[in-house]
């Protein structure tokens, strides 16, 4: 759902050629989007498979591969306001890894658990101070609203370790 919804709302915009997709994604998106180049090029063959997307030209290279230039359809337009819907309503109970760790945690002596547990209550803390920092730089109202979106998950992982320890 996400590589589809990436792609739809880029072309929603504007025009594009699949390179200039990836690098959207990869610098305005990747702090909140974890999207794999592969599954960009999968997603939008199947977008232009299903007519959600088509190519509007082709601009021939002279000695770098020719650009394809894609753009959005009126069904690829309903798709992308549904899966929009889709994504804004979505909420994720989440089924962490740390979760079942610590359902096994007694099978670590408990001066190592709890130095483990430590570890990572620090790379919490680093990961909150860079989203922090990147939240001051910001200067994109959405941005800056994603990143808040963030730092308060991240706030909640650290009071919950913090009362794990």
């Amino acid at each position: 759902m996400i590589p589809k919804l990436a792609i739809l709302g880029l072309l929603s915009k504007k025009n594009m050629h699949g390179y200039e997709i990836i690098k959207t994604i990869n610098t305005d998106m990747t702090n909140f989007c974890d999207v794999k180049v592969g599954s960009i090029y999968f997603a939008m063959k199947a977008l232009s498979k299903s007519g959600e997307i088509e190519i509007k030209e082709t601009i021939k290279g002279k000695e770098e591969p020719d650009k394809i230039i894609y753009s959005i359809t009126k069904k690829g337009r309903e798709e992308f306001e549904k899966l929009l819907r889709k994504a804004i309503l979505k909420t994720y109970a989440g089924r962490y890894p740390i979760d079942i760790a610590i359902h096994f945690k007694d099978t670590l002596p408990e001066k190592e658990f709890r130095k483990i547990i430590s570890d990572k209550l620090y790379i919490s803390e680093r990961v909150l101070k860079t989203i922090q920092d990147m939240n001051e730089k910001e200067q994109n109202s959405v941005s800056k609203k994603i990143f808040e979106h963030q730092i308060l998950h991240q706030k909640a992982e650290i009071e919950w370790l913090n009362n794990l320890l």
